[in-house]
């Protein structure tokens, strides 16, 4: 999933707080002393129960984008996404169940959670789930993104020249032979000073000169 072309954990993470709206603006008017005015609650509830509604399509799409992030992680990263979701799955599951509870005992969730622990462990995970959401959201979207293109080895773009590196080429190097010991030399003054003490070329001027003074 590549973060210039998905858009979805931001539509997620966005869809879930606009959601919780109804039960943020409850509990920050409750905060401040005031409660939600009496003229609110014919649209109130309507408004409540269909922000409820998107909360629960939100979530199933969370659910499975991080179990589809999770799938496709390969390295050590793949436990904590895994150890998110089932942190996820069990604050919605203690949210959902007092309610379901309730109506198959047909009695109200608030006789359900009479008990103070009760009460507060469901209303700690009502609160917590956005929180939850967004951060397993989050947490799948950066797994899953590519590897950075500031990591990426740099390639010329279409239609940028490639300066080309000059090419020197050295010069051919000239042997110089030695005519008595054949061997070579890479300049004409080494091979002077080597004639001066080649044996064999001593010898060879040493009979020059020798036959030049017979023949006189």
């Amino acid at each position: 999933m590549n973060d210039k072309r998905d858009f979805t954990a931001i539509i997620i993470t966005v869809c879930a707080v606009i959601t919780s709206m109804p039960r943020w603006i409850g509990a920050l008017l409750a905060s401040e002393g005031f409660a939600v005015p009496e003229d609110w609650r014919p649209w109130w509830i309507v408004a409540s129960a269909i922000f409820n509604a998107a909360m629960a399509i939100t979530e199933g799409v969370a659910f499975a984008y991080v179990f589809n992030a999770w799938r496709n992680q390969k390295d050590k990263n793949a436990d904590r996404l895994l150890w998110l979701a089932i942190v996820s799955g069990a604050t919605f599951i203690i949210v959902l169940a007092p309610f379901i509870a309730a109506q198959v005992r047909g009695v109200t969730l608030t006789a359900m959670l009479s008990a103070d622990w009760a009460l507060w462990a469901w209303s700690a995970s009502v609160a917590a789930s956005t929180i939850i959401i967004v951060a397993s959201v989050g947490y799948a979207q950066k797994r899953s993104a590519p590897q950075s293109e500031s990591h990426k080895p740099a390639l010329p773009t279409q239609g940028a020249t490639v300066e080309a590196k000059p090419v020197v080429l050295e010069p051919a190097r000239i042997a110089y032979p030695c005519d008595g010991c054949a061997r070579t030399f890479e300049t004409k003054q080494a091979l002077s000073a080597h004639k001066r003490f080649c044996a064999r070329m001593i010898n060879v001027e040493a009979g020059i000169i020798a036959s030049n003074g017979r023949s006189l």
